[in-house]
């Protein structure tokens, strides 16, 4: 039997003990916890995001006392892509470091599972790799920085409700049945903790079990791509929508010469060897939605901070060599993907079947399914055409940015020169040459601007799109729902469907202002009988409320 054929069928097993009975839905997004708090150095991984183990838990503990209100029904909590970040997750060996990332528990880890010697050299580098062997021990270590997040999952599992995972791209790693397998054995470690303590988030453990045995395991879920209830709500991350982070096979991410090797993507490949090296430098580098302001940020205050500090050189000569590297390690995979290119008809076929049966397992028709699954952007990596035209763009807006800036800097040499009494004569020419680049940065930036899409209007497009899909195969949902973009919303589709996104828990900075916006907005879904509201948690009320769209 084929790996893939293995893969499914333990998948369709979930699916088979999915309850088909109506729950009360959580559905929450793109949390990103990474290596977390490390007790005994007393500080924060350098690239974790989350920082809200303890307002999460009130968040559970508050929606388990709600569910009388909801006619007692369990919940269903979907964690829609994206809960953990795995790609800022490092493994150094000792005496190595891994840029920005923390270093005793990750020694510990890989003495403890005795694979030192096993990691490559870009492996000792930039952390581990996405094998299900190193994404296992990734999972271990965003344990270890974040017990409380899995002690509150754990305790709200045994309560009886139920706990759905959906991969998106920063976890993707949860398709490896090993990494599933370490979530499963971290929870139940975790509730033996928790009970232990029994004062710890100030929980009820009255008629619970004394252990998180196989029937709190039988309710946690790993779903490869959606989750779909027919008449409801249809649910995905959101990555497939984006060329830098989709999948060309989403069931199957693997590699088609290695399917013991997760296909990377091109944002896969830039947030391992330059954002989470940028991040040592410019720690809310991520927090930048679109990443392009990021880039414009650092281009304007960012490295004129370097310059004040005197690590201008060191700064950017590191950046270059991590930006060198990412593309190399982009132009490898290329290379492969153009390599074994006639492999891939046979292996889109397999992948075709796969799919028409995974829609029957979630009540899709085959060719629905399909549909949805077309619907995405063609991975950068797999189009020469694609690859050029991304990097294209990221040049010419950085370009854009740099040659204002100097225009700029011109502009202002020649007001000081004037000011100061200096006859221009030669230098003229060259301010005025300035001045035009100038203005041809500007114009360059308002035309990109103008031709790409803000992305949550892009989001708002394609769940159109799937309302579409379902709509003409008569498997129409009342909502959509995505996240990945980190930019909470509830829109209409028509006048009566919606598109929503459940938004993010981490911090964000607004598209235009230089303020962590939505950094205690604890955006999520909640979806009673067939009415869906976007709430936030208040943790200083103690309650949770509809968040005021504007």
């Amino acid at each position: 039997m084929e790996q893939s054929t293995r893969y499914l069928n333990k998948v369709f097993e979930q699916l088979n003990e999915l309850s088909r009975e109506t729950r009360n839905l959580l559905v929450v997004s793109d949390l990103h916890l990474s290596e977390g708090f490390n007790e005994s150095e007393g500080v924060w991984s350098a690239n974790e995001d989350f920082f809200f183990d303890d307002q999460f838990a009130r968040f559970l503990q508050f929606a388990e006392r709600q569910r009388a209100r909801y006619g007692g029904a369990p919940w269903r909590l979907i964690c829609n892509g994206d809960t953990f970040d795995f790609r800022q997750v490092g493994v150094p060996r000792d005496g190595q470091a891994a840029p920005g990332v923390l270093r005793t528990r990750e020694k510990e880890a890989l003495r403890s599972q005795n694979v030192q010697d096993s990691l490559s050299k870009s492996e000792e580098l930039y952390g581990p790799g996405a094998s299900p062997l190193m994404s296992g021990l990734r999972a271990d270590l965003v344990y270890q920085g974040h017990k409380g997040f899995f002690q509150i999952l754990a305790w709200f599992v045994a309560r009886g409700n139920e706990l759905v995972f959906v991969k998106g791209n920063h976890d993707l790693e949860l398709h490896w049945p090993k990494t599933q397998a370490s979530i499963n054995r971290l929870l139940a470690q975790a509730y033996d903790e928790a009970r232990g303590l029994k004062a710890q988030y100030n929980l009820d453990w009255d008629g619970l079990p004394e252990n998180f045995g196989l029937a709190e395991q039988r309710r946690i879920f790993f779903l490869p791509w959606n989750y779909y209830e027919p008449g409801r709500v249809y649910i995905e991350h959101g990555q497939q929508f984006h060329g830098t982070d989709s999948q060309e096979h989403i069931l199957w991410p693997v590699l088609p010469w290695d399917e013991n090797a997760l296909e990377l993507s091109l944002g896969d490949l830039f947030g391992r060897y330059f954002v989470n090296q940028l991040e040592t430098l410019f720690p809310l580098m991520d927090n930048y939605k679109p990443f392009s302001k990021g880039i414009k940020w650092v281009l304007n205050k960012g490295i004129p901070a370097l310059l004040v500090q005197g690590n201008l050189l060191s700064g950017l000569k590191s950046l270059w060599g991590q930006l060198c590297h990412a593309l190399k390690g982009a132009g490898r995979i290329y290379e492969k993907n153009r390599k074994h290119r006639q492999d891939f008809p046979a292996f889109a076929q397999k992948r075709r079947a796969e799919l028409e049966k995974y829609g029957a397992q979630i009540d899709l028709k085959s060719e629905c399914a399909c549909a949805l699954d077309a619907l995405k952007s063609q991975p950068q990596l797999r189009s020469q055409k694609l690859l050029w035209g991304w990097l294209s763009i990221r040049v010419l807006e950085v370009a854009g940015i740099l040659v204002l800036v100097l225009a700029l800097l011109a502009a202002l040499s020649a007001l000081a020169l004037v000011g100061a009494g200096v006859a221009l004569l030669g230098l003229k020419k060259v301010m005025m040459a300035y001045s035009a680049l100038g203005w041809i940065g500007a114009v360059l930036i308002w035309w990109l601007k103008l031709k790409m899409q803000r992305p949550e209007e892009h989001l708002k497009e394609k769940a159109g799109k799937i309302h579409g899909v379902l709509h003409q195969h008569g498997q129409d949902v009342k909502y959509v729902i995505l996240g990945h973009d980190h930019q909470a919303h509830l829109k209409r589709l028509d006048e009566e469907h919606f598109y929503v996104n459940s938004g993010t828990w981490t911090a964000v900075i607004a598209q235009d202002k230089e303020v962590l916006q939505n950094a205690r907005q604890f955006s999520f879904v909640r979806v009673i009988e067939n009415t869906a509201h976007l709430m936030r948690w208040n943790d200083g009320g103690g309650s949770w409320e509809q968040i005021v769209l504007r």
